[in-house]
């Protein structure tokens, strides 16, 4: 048994205006006698007031299949029963679908549970048998929608119930995978002059705009076409893409997002989102990522012809920014100075950088720090408040809106020379010489220790607090006025 190739037609752009008759054939389907399609439903497919025997089975009855016949180059049978309601076609497929050379079943069912007010799942849930039936016989079946029904002061009051259960039948179709034949949409704008009188049932021009719906359903589908949205609101660890699928191909389509990896054209194989279903645009959120890493995102898009991608983008996720630590120069008793350079913002604007200290390795802004402006660039820093004679760390920093940097650590040692310093909780070494020399003043407080072999020079105006000091035999001391 040869498949015919299946296709979508999506006539949403039909919705405000009218489908055109087709008045040139298009191109055929390859034709075979083992393709044959089964039209399948109640009146409107049988082809009241136009038919001229009862369905079947038999082809040329009327309705759209002798239209369809044409158009295809295959038999279509004609299987309609007027006055059927989805539960009696439930009890006839499976005889119908039988037919070992029946490819396709074209089901249009449940116009007739409309006037017996039934809820719109019970029709859903006998369409839903009705397409298991036609797969367990390997047939496939292609579902429609339903036309519309009017009213003869032409206020189409039922119309309303029509459209409601459409959108259940759209759903339908997407969740089992099964192409859907617009024909609602195919006539609603025409239908004041395309029905056959009683507002129910089309006339030849229906009919003939019917045929053209189904053929469109019959044609083979290709990928969709999609477009890959610029990439914004990026952060260290996400960021914001999406698509725009243009064209379904003549298939649903039935997934669509970005898929993103550290290597050019990603596919659906690589870290992807799901963003719903159909044509239009969507927005993506890409989450997980790296800092500081080069991604490439592709929109992606997916009907029963296959995925289809956008262009490829590439972007790099932010990051802290790159800095390094000056040389510390300039060292006093007190002060002394440093700085940076930021290399690289990270892709964020450093907002705050400078320096920071301690008398432990490693300081961070939650020690000492200065502040020496923002952005990118070399910078220098005044280190203030030290101790006389103490070793301390330094580091420059970075600031941006993923955290803070910071260069190599530079250790350095305060020197005892100045204005007027205080020395305490000092001890000086055996083996080392030492010459504090001040021009003002200065005072040895408690925890100052000199050991043996120490060489020390205290010199200044004034020196006070000598008699605290504790000076280990042979230690070398000098104090001068």
């Amino acid at each position: 048994m040869t498949n015919i190739p299946m296709r979508y037609f999506d006539l949403e752009g039909l919705i405000e205006g009218s489908a055109p008759i087709r008045t040139e054939l298009p191109e055929r389907v390859t034709s075979s006698q083992e393709n044959v399609i089964l039209a399948f439903g109640d009146s409107i497919t049988q082809g009241y007031p136009y038919e001229e025997q009862y369905g079947n089975g038999r082809m040329n009855v009327g309705g759209y299949e002798p239209r369809l016949n044409t158009l295809l180059g295959v038999p279509v049978l004609n299987w309609g029963v007027a006055g059927e309601t989805t539960l009696g076609g439930v009890e006839r497929l499976p005889s119908v679908v039988s037919d070992p050379d029946a490819s396709y079943v074209l089901i249009l069912e449940g116009t007739n549970d409309r006037p017996l007010w039934w809820e719109s799942t019970t029709t859903i849930h006998n369409l839903d048998q009705m397409i298991d039936q036609s797969w367990a016989a390997g047939v496939t079946p292609i579902l429609a929608t339903l036309i519309p029904d009017g009213n003869p002061d032409g206020t189409y009051q039922y119309d309303n119930r029509i459209k409601t259960w459409n959108v259940d039948i759209r759903n339908l179709a997407a969740s089992k995978g099964v192409t859907l034949a617009e024909q609602y949409w195919r006539l609603r704008g025409n239908w004041d002059a395309w029905h056959c009188g009683d507002w129910i049932h089309p006339n030849w021009d229906g009919y003939h705009a019917m045929a053209d719906e189904w053929y469109q359903a019959l044609l083979p589908a290709t990928p969709p076409t999609v477009t890959t949205t610029a990439v914004s609101a990026i952060t260290a660890t996400s960021a914001s893409s999406g698509g725009d699928v243009t064209s379904d191909g003549g298939a649903f389509v039935t997934a669509r997002g970005v898929c993103w990896s550290t290597s050019a054209n990603p596919t659906v194989s690589n870290d992807k989102t799901t963003d719903g279903t159909g044509t239009g645009s969507f927005t993506s959120a890409i989450t997980g990522l790296s800092p500081g890493t080069t991604y490439h995102v592709r929109a992606y898009a997916t009907n029963s012809a296959g995925t289809a991608y956008g262009s490829d983008v590439s972007f790099t996720t932010l990051t802290t920014p790159t800095v390094t630590t000056t040389a510390v120069s300039a060292i006093t008793a007190t002060s002394a100075s440093s700085g940076g350079d930021v290399t690289s913002d990270g892709g964020a604007f450093v907002t705050a950088r400078g320096v920071c200290w301690s008398t432990s390795a490693n300081p961070t802004v939650s020690n000492d720090k200065t502040t020496d402006g923002t952005g990118t660039g070399s910078f220098t820093s005044a280190i203030t408040g030290l101790s006389p004679l103490t070793t301390y760390h330094v580091r420059a920093y970075a600031t941006n809106s993923v955290g803070t940097a910071y260069g190599s650590d530079v250790s350095f040692e305060s020197t005892c020379s100045g204005g007027a310093i205080v020395i305490q909780n000092k001890t000086f070494e055996g083996g080392t010489t030492t010459v504090c020399e001040c021009t003002e003043s200065i005072t040895i407080g408690p925890g100052v220790t000199i050991k043996s072999n120490a060489d020390v020079t205290f010199k200044a105006p004034f020196v006070n607090g000598v008699a605290g000091l504790t000076i280990e035999e042979g230690a070398r001391v000098r104090i001068y006025p």
